[in-house]
């Protein structure tokens, strides 16, 4: 009896753990398909004489990702972050805020995984703002950043890095180079103890 409870409780484990894949595999998916639907706007064929700069592209994609990605949150989110990282890295920092600030939104995680993207979207969203110079709002990023990899991957060493220097550009950024440096110490030692 008992080893036939223990049987069902890995049997609906195992159909969750696989419905969670497919569900990341579509989102993987349709994120994917909505990357190659923008550039293909690219096509000189398709542009009727215009000319498409990079930034026209991404600002097109974002005013459609509510509707191109309608009822697929995850995938949204995901997307969100992409335009947020290429608003980036053409110097509009503002939009890149913005985008990021819609991506993380009212996200709870629920998994490991969704816990850590949303660790690297709040890692991504304080770089925005301290372009933006709201250090405050960078600051504040980070250590969401940080706790969410203390939290759900205490025993990854890689996230161990990855928070503690987190938690070293949040001291900084609120004016604590003592604190930082010493983080930052911390982050070598254990770089060094995981080598």
């Amino acid at each position: 009896m008992l080893f036939r409870s223990r049987a069902n409780a890995a049997g609906v484990q195992a159909r969750a753990s696989q419905a969670e894949a497919e569900r990341a595999a579509n989102s993987t998916r349709r994120t994917l398909d909505y990357v190659v639907t923008i550039f293909g706007r690219a096509n000189p064929e398709k542009v009727l004489g215009r000319d498409m700069t990079p930034r026209m592209l991404v600002d097109e994609a974002a005013q459609e990702l509510d509707v191109r990605l309608a009822g697929e949150p995850a995938a949204r989110r995901a997307m969100q972050v992409v335009l947020g990282k290429v608003y980036l890295s053409l110097g509009a920092s503002g939009d890149a805020l913005a985008m990021l600030d819609a991506a993380v939104k009212d996200v709870t995680p629920g998994s490991r995984e969704e816990a850590l993207w949303l660790a690297d979207a709040q890692s991504e969203r304080s770089g925005a703002a301290q372009d933006n110079d709201d250090f405050a709002a960078a600051s504040a990023a980070a250590r969401i950043a940080a706790g969410l990899r203390d939290r759900w991957a205490p025993e990854d060493p890689l996230q161990r890095l990855r928070s503690l220097d987190e938690q070293a550009w949040a001291a900084m950024l609120d004016g604590d180079q003592d604190a930082a440096r010493r983080l930052w110490n911390r982050s070598i030692a254990a770089a060094r103890d995981t080598a």
